[in-house]
């Protein structure tokens, strides 16, 4: 939860996310998507809502 806590922070001060590959590659994106089939979802969206909000 808190690597996607951070992508997220990352995003929002950088417009940048790390590749699979560890590059970094600058993006433009509308929505975050949280996969709801993993058993921490709700904390995770509200972790993410958090960064959000700051």
């Amino acid at each position: 939860m808190a690597q996607a806590v951070q992508r997220t922070h990352r995003y929002l001060e950088e417009g940048t996310i790390a590749s699979v590959t560890g590059e970094t590659v600058i993006v433009r994106a509308d929505t975050i998507c949280i996969h709801s089939d993993q058993a921490n979802s709700v904390e995770l969206a509200t972790a993410v809502r958090d960064v959000l909000n700051t």
